[in-house]
């Protein structure tokens, strides 16, 4: 079994609905998702801020209108789950089983009275930012000297009082350390790699990566090509799971997972993908190459599933 907790299903349903498709999920993604063996893990609403219309908070009710529409036509192999019980039950039923993440708060800045609307929808797991700066946060491609704002203080205290885990993968180092000293509950890093083996600032620091674990959060690892090593000619498999190696060494293995971040859902060429991981059908080579380290098969679950399971078992009841 392998669960992926950064997957953008629902922003790929939304712009193929654009374009006037449908049943997207079996069209596109139920066979890749049967040949990589992944049983699900978190589904993603992403906004393109290019899509300058939909950028607000109307589009995001739009997008869940169509994912709603997407999901009942997939309802024979696809369960949407919002607590722990729920994901077991869809994983008993044999069915891709997700939780909902929100990717950037943008559209909801001068509407934090909607996060209880959008906890109610199902969403349990939302970052402030893309990589924007915006009136909650900063994003990793905002301004070194700003970070968290007044009003997104009172999205995190609003988050966390109905049950959203606050997800720090896009955020700057400043809005970063300004949640962690703000934050009551654990926060997670749903697509994130070690800065120190690639110095994007899309990648932790390993205090930040350490400061998780201490919240007894989760890192996702990233396969984007870009998050894995700064010289092109190493952007693959191999050193993808150097990251892996080396955030076990820093913080043991309990809270380290997947977040492939596929380039595929969001139409990118292969040539953005990292090779023979390219997209979700090709998930077992991970596997593989962790067996091919010496990984034991018990550590292997744990990294494949175990971890989020357990995430979830522990922050999200009925």
């Amino acid at each position: 079994m392998i669960l992926d907790i950064h997957a953008d299903i629902f922003s790929d349903i939304f712009m193929k609905r654009l374009n006037n498709e449908n049943n997207i999920m079996k069209r596109y993604h139920l066979d890749k998702y049967k040949e990589g063996g992944v049983n699900g893990g978190i589904f993603v609403f992403w906004q393109d801020p290019e899509l300058i219309k939909y950028y607000n908070y109307e589009g995001l009710k739009l997008m869940m209108k169509y994912a709603d529409e997407e999901v009942k036509l997939s309802n024979d192999f696809l369960y949407i789950a919002k607590n722990y019980e729920e994901y077991l039950h869809g994983l008993e039923q044999n069915k891709i089983t997700a939780m909902m993440h929100l990717e950037g708060a943008k559209s909801l800045e001068n509407k934090i009275d909607k996060v209880e609307e959008i906890y109610k929808y199902g969403i349990r797991t939302a970052s402030l930012t893309w990589n924007e700066e915006n009136l909650l946060a900063t994003g990793a491609r905002g301004s070194s000297e700003n970070g968290l704002k007044p009003m997104g203080k009172d999205f995190i205290k609003e988050c966390e009082s109905i049950g959203i885990t606050i997800d720090v993968s896009h955020a700057n180092d400043k809005t970063f350390y300004d949640i962690y000293n703000i934050s009551t509950k654990p926060i997670i890093a749903t697509h994130s790699n070690a800065r120190n083996l690639c110095s994007s600032k899309r990648n932790l620091l390993d205090e930040q990566i350490k400061l998780i674990k201490e919240t007894d959060g989760i890192v996702g690892i990233n396969s984007y090509i870009d998050f894995i090593h700064d010289d092109k000619k190493k952007q693959d498999l191999k050193h993808l799971v150097n990251h892996i190696d080396y955030i076990i060494d820093l913080i043991g293995i309990d809270n380290v997972c997947f977040g492939f971040d596929y380039c595929d859902y969001l139409n990118l060429d292969e040539g953005y993908c990292t090779k023979n991981l390219e997209n979700t059908s090709k998930s077992q080579n991970i596997l593989l190459e962790l067996k091919r380290r010496g990984y034991k098969e018990e550590h292997i679950e744990k990294i494949a599933y175990k971890n989020y399971l357990r995430f979830i078992k522990k922050n999200f009841h009925k």
